[in-house]
């Protein structure tokens, strides 16, 4: 049994979000301020104190109704579902009260319903648990019900030192006593306790101890007169629960073996460690639920991959408990497969309101080989597509290197407008269609691309693009290929050159060649292959086959690569030169920053940017 679905009405941001969930491993990503830690509250309302051991159970307040942006509220009623999936057939003899009909047309899953609904004469919520098929009379849920889907939650900001500290809200006690509980361990117990007993009669036995006892006591009788009571040193009370809280988790061998002097990250390791040990032991009648906001919470980006790829491989099919994670660490979303994540995102209505919805990538039932390929674009720095609000697929390093030098000037901010630029590396773009719709990740994306036409002539200096009988250039069939992939798609529009990105730069602008020349020169010193001059002396219309012959079509020892920095070094320096237009951009790259960016005022247009 395992939460399939929820359902998430009126609470803060969460106007009507539904969510699907897999078993094992869910990874909620998104942008701050998305709803990703709404969601977890939401959560935590629904199953309430009666599901939540040690914890201060959340209550919920009146900011908490959802609010439109002229600060109206929409209802006066907070809802949250909760469908539980995959019961057996004593979960559904067990959890009769609360059964509903599933896809199947049998009484197959198990419903919590919430409901807080504010209270303007008392000032408060009222709130209710029932569950069942919606309608007719409500069932209410007995609390031994709800005890049954135990909830650990753990913060962003979680002290972790404190949480495995000595005392009764240790976990590594309720750890232990889990153990404990679950194994015959009778002797074991008997033997701990005499351990702890025969240490505290020695303590008492030693000099030190001896002299304090007696100091103390000789100080508290004075002070307190008839009301004295003998005092003592121990180790800790001789009973095993007692023992077991005043136990504490060092690290051997270390320089520092005190948590509370250790690593920030490896102590969050340890909490995260220890909470996992302790809900894998849960009765087996119970549904143990894990929310984590920020695993990644200290940890280098070594340890972060490791850790996703950790959760990834043992939290699958019906492993427990059910971990739930938010997280904006690309490093460690790289490492987990694609089913296991829920994008957060918003969305226009109809009426043109912002609206948050979720997209489990499982739900879009991506093909084997779609899913090797996404899984192969989704490495440690690729993986930021899952919290961009646009996306520039390029083809390789020059254009991922010069692309937000040449935006930025005409006002194209990218980083400011969470805007990634991502080369695509042989990646197919059908791999890519189906994440990115407006049932995946509704991201707005430009695929910037080489026209890529044949060419013709003999010898780099006289080489030639072919061009149409029309006397434009030709477009390679891998071009034409991809545009026609993407016809029609809701969010992915193709923007390629005439020739390839240098040839289109120095084909863009009067001074474009002469400065790209000089870059080169800059870049490549002892080059033969393109001078200033060669730009200087050719006619106007042959400068631009100029700088693309001497860059692109020579033999030569330098790479475009790293022409391609020296480049975007001189462009961020120069950005004034990009601003006024002596140095000129490219038709189809400022169309490819106005659809990523729809709603910024470019410095390229008189008119707000082309949607």
């Amino acid at each position: 049994m395992y939460l399939q679905h929820v359902h998430v009405r009126n609470f803060r941001n969460l106007l009507d979000v539904q969510v699907t969930l897999q078993h094992g491993l869910n990874v909620l990503v998104g942008r701050n301020g998305i709803g990703k830690s709404n969601l977890l509250l939401a959560l935590r309302h629904a199953l309430g104190p009666a599901a939540t051991f040690g914890e201060s159970p959340p209550w919920p307040n009146e900011d908490d109704l959802y609010r439109e942006p002229d600060g109206k509220t929409v209802s006066d009623t907070i809802c949250v579902t909760l469908t539980f999936a995959g019961l057996s057939r004593d979960e559904r003899s067990q959890f009769v009260d609360i059964l509903d009909v599933g896809p199947d047309g049998e009484l197959s899953v198990a419903r919590v319903r919430y409901e807080a609904v504010w209270d303007k004469r008392r000032n408060r919520f009222r709130i209710e648990r029932y569950g069942g098929p919606e309608g007719g009379n409500p069932t209410p849920i007995p609390h031994d019900l709800i005890q049954r889907l135990p909830l650990t939650f753990l913060p962003a900001l979680r002290d972790a030192e404190a949480a495995l500290s000595p005392g009764y809200r240790s976990r590594l006690a309720r750890l232990l006593n889990e153990y404990a509980r679950e194994h015959d361990i009778t002797e074991e117990r008997e033997r701990i306790v005499e351990i702890f007993r025969r240490a505290n009669q020695e303590l008492a036995e030693t000099g030190l101890v001896t002299g304090i006892t007696n100091r103390l006591t000789r100080i508290a009788s004075e002070i307190a007169g008839s009301d004295y009571s003998p005092v003592a040193v121990e180790a800790a009370d001789p009973e095993f629960t007692r023992i077991l809280q005043a136990l504490r988790i060092v690290i051997p061998g270390n320089p520092v073996r005190e948590l509370a002097s250790g690593s920030l990250g490896y102590n969050n390791l340890l909490y995260i460690a220890t909470v996992i040990a302790h809900l894998r032991q849960s009765p087996p009648e119970d549904t143990p639920i894990l929310l984590i906001e920020e695993p990644e919470a200290h940890l280098h980006p070594q340890l972060a991959v490791h850790l996703g790829e950790y959760l990834s491989r043992t939290l699958v099919g019906m492993a427990r408990p059910q971990v739930i994670v938010t997280t904006h660490s690309p490093t460690l979303v790289s490492r987990v497969h694609p089913n296991q994540i829920t994008a957060m995102h918003a969305r226009k209505d109809e009426a043109g309101r912002k609206r948050i919805v979720c997209s489990s990538l499982a739900t879009l039932r991506l093909g084997d080989e779609e899913t090797r390929q996404l899984r192969r674009f989704i490495d440690i720095t690729r993986a930021t597509l899952y919290f961009a609000k646009g996306l520039i697929l390029v083809e390789g390093i020059c254009e991922e290197l010069l692309i937000p030098h040449l935006a930025r000037p005409l006002g194209y901010d990218l980083a400011a407008n969470h805007v990634s630029v991502l080369p695509l590396c042989g990646v197919s773009v059908r791999a890519l269609r189906s994440i990115l719709n407006e049932d995946g990740l509704a991201i707005r994306t430009a695929i910037v691309t080489d026209g890529d036409p044949r060419v013709h002539g003999s010898g780099w200096r006289n080489v030639t693009p072919r061009r149409m009988q029309n006397g434009q250039f030709e477009v390679a069939p891998r071009v034409k290929r991809l545009h026609r992939v993407c016809a029609g798609h809701p969010t992915i529009r193709v923007f390629s050159s005439d020739v390839t990105l240098e040839y289109d730069l120095a084909a863009a602008g009067e001074m474009n060649p002469f400065y790209m020349a000089a870059c080169w020169e800059h870049y490549h010193p002892k080059g033969r292959t393109l001078k200033r001059r060669d730009v200087e002396s050719a006619a106007p219309e042959d400068r631009a086959l100029v700088v693309w012959r001497g860059i692109c079509r020579a033999a030569h020892t330098a790479s475009k690569a790293g022409f391609a920095h020296v480049l975007a070094e001189w462009l961020e320096e120069h950005s004034a030169v990009v601003a006024s237009g002596e140095f000129a951009v490219p038709r189809y790259l400022r169309e490819a920053f106005a659809w990523v960016c729809p709603n910024v005022w470019s410095n390229a247009n008189s008119s707000p940017a082309v949607q």
